[in-house]
């Protein structure tokens, strides 16, 4: 596990989300602590230049302290888009608490984001790498945004 290492643009995905879970908890030190790992193991399974990723029972514990925090789950919801999955809560998050309104607005608004970026990247009717890279994350939260709202409105007939 040398450092220079190539990793796909999946792994790169993987590896930007649990720095990002791993930043929700406050940091690598907290994070590691809580794990029960040294600090220096956290920063690899951050890090970009390191093929070692976090063990899927860590991941599980990660997660279960980012409960609440935006983007949750964060390494699942990038695993089940590798494997062709959206991820959808199950009959809503009873910690949302925003209403319907709310959830209609956020999802108006990546999709206005959506729109923005395909524009700004239209050349000759085709996307360039880096703006489609944009484009595409731009979707994945407009369809997170699409599965809150069908949560909300499935817990709402609850």
């Amino acid at each position: 596990m040398a450092n220079g290492v190539t990793l796909s643009t999946d792994q790169l995905h993987l590896k930007k989300e649990t720095r990002a879970a791993v930043d929700d908890v406050s940091g690598q030190e907290k994070v590691a602590k809580l794990l029960g790992r040294s600090q220096a193991r956290v920063s690899h399974y951050c890090s970009s230049n390191r093929d070692e990723f976090m063990p899927i029972d860590l991941v599980a514990e990660l997660e279960q302290l980012t409960v609440g925090k935006p983007g949750h789950p964060r390494i699942t919801r990038a695993l089940a888009r590798q494997a062709g999955f959206l991820l959808v809560p199950e009959g809503g998050d009873a910690r949302d608490r925003r209403s319907l309104g709310e959830h209609l607005a956020d999802m108006v608004g990546e999709a206005s984001d959506v729109m923005g970026a395909m524009k700004a990247a239209m050349t000759d009717h085709r996307l360039a790498p880096a703006a489609r890279a944009k484009a595409l994350c731009e979707a994945r939260q407009l369809q997170d945004q699409v599965a809150e709202l069908v949560a909300a409105l499935q817990a709402e007939g609850e």
